[in-house]
């Protein structure tokens, strides 16, 4: 137990050693750019600093993670440094399977970058081929983020394989690969994993599962009021011009109290939608172009002349539509930002 805490002081010593030489490094950079630099030590100056303590300094380094994944979540919810954080953690510890698992998870469902959550898992699989969870989160994501993508169902059922074939692996991941044969329900998978989460001993992981939760129940709200304006339509020949008036139909169930601060509105396309869920949408397909147009900038030395550049450099085959109807993309070519 001594030689553990003599271990960790020493790694921390170390940790602040490497911070402080960091700081030096990114002074100058900062000046030179003129934009903001985490301290974060990077990997190959932490290797030198940490005397053979990596798998002791990668756990300071995910503690940390986890507290600038908290103080994001409460502010912009850039989490412009995640993916350095979580590299450098598992370059320190190519075992530490949460980092992998959690890191994945964080970016693809906070910072909506699908691609660098599925970059690192896969790390993760290569170097951890035991641990069933790694391959099982790859398998959520081609399911849940990506499910209208050619080849998805494919590669989920790849990967649910693959975790069905480990020791240790739950019955339900198993009974995935089964269902994902055949036909199934994809908000069923969807909420069984959500309600899984929302038991887990971290305290992040249950506030996400929270809210998805409640914004499944939105969805299937919607649903509902949707089907009711079909209702109407069948009946009356027409769409209706507004909630009161399907709710006067007597037909319509009555709209529920959205916890998250959201109104249920009728478009002019007679569709039903919900601001919590047109928000959410937004602010993640905000993040996509924000993540492209960075990709943009390091590839060109500049920001692109319009949103098209970025479908006619091949980062993306199509623009994100703007999910409120009658809303479109404001892009900036000067400051490299869309609103």
């Amino acid at each position: 137990m001594a030689r553990r805490i003599i271990a960790a002081v020493c790694a921390f010593a170390v940790f602040l050693g490497a911070v402080a030489a960091q700081r030096q490094v990114n002074a100058v950079r900062a000046a030179e750019q003129g934009e903001e630099i985490l301290f974060l030590p990077n990997q190959k100056l932490l290797n030198h600093f940490t005397g053979g303590m990596n798998n002791v300094v990668a756990d300071l380094l995910w503690l940390r993670c986890i507290q600038y994944i908290a103080t994001e979540s409460k502010g912009e919810r850039n989490f412009t440094w995640l993916n350095q954080m979580l590299n450098t953690v598992v370059q320190l510890d190519p075992y530490f399977g949460d980092a992998y698992r959690y890191g994945g998870m964080f970016l693809a469902a906070l910072k909506a970058d699908d691609d660098a959550g599925i970059a690192l898992l896969e790390q993760g699989v290569i170097a951890n081929p035991r641990n069933h969870q790694l391959p099982y989160e790859l398998a959520m994501i081609f399911l849940l983020n990506r499910k209208d993508e050619p080849g998805s169902k494919e590669r989920a059922t790849h990967y649910l394989s693959m975790a069905a074939a480990i020791d240790g692996c739950p019955e339900f991941v198993r009974e995935l690969a089964t269902q994902l044969q055949g036909q199934y329900n994809l908000a069923d998978v969807e909420l069984a994993m959500w309600n899984r989460m929302v038991d887990s001993d971290d305290k992040l992981l249950r506030e996400v599962a929270q809210r998805k939760l409640i914004e499944i129940d939105i969805r299937a709200h919607t649903e509902q009021l949707n089907q009711a304006v079909l209702a109407f339509n069948q009946r009356a020949g027409r769409f209706p011009e507004s909630i009161q008036e399907l709710a006067g139909a007597g037909i319509m169930p009555i709209p529920m109290n959205d916890p998250l601060g959201g109104t249920f509105f009728l478009g002019e396309d007679g569709v039903m939608r919900n601001t919590t869920l047109l928000d959410e949408e937004k602010k993640n397909r905000l993040k996509v172009l924000n993540n492209l147009l960075k990709s943009y900038k390091n590839k060109e030395d500049g920001w692109p002349p319009n949103l098209d550049a970025l479908v006619a450099k091949g980062l993306i085959a199509q623009l994100p539509d703007h999910p409120y109807p009658d809303q479109t993309w404001r892009y900036d070519a000067a400051t490299g930002s869309v609103e």
